[in-house]
């Protein structure tokens, strides 16, 4: 027998993993996503990066 499968064999076992996090509540829906592309995609900002259409946007509303 391999030193690697003894190794393997006599180790303790893994504690099982932690549950992972619920999702952070600022996460965009779907539908909220989807609406960030479409404006982000849109001919007025398609050659804008996201924070300069960020500002632009708030300074309109």
């Amino acid at each position: 027998m391999s030193g690697a499968t003894v190794y393997r064999q006599t180790r303790p076992a893994r504690p099982p993993a932690p549950p992972r996090p619920a999702p952070s509540p600022r996460w965009l829906s779907d539908p909220e996503r989807q609406a960030v592309l479409d404006v982000l995609h849109s001919d007025e900002f398609v050659d804008q990066p996201p924070p300069e259409v960020y500002g632009r946007c708030r300074s309109s509303a």
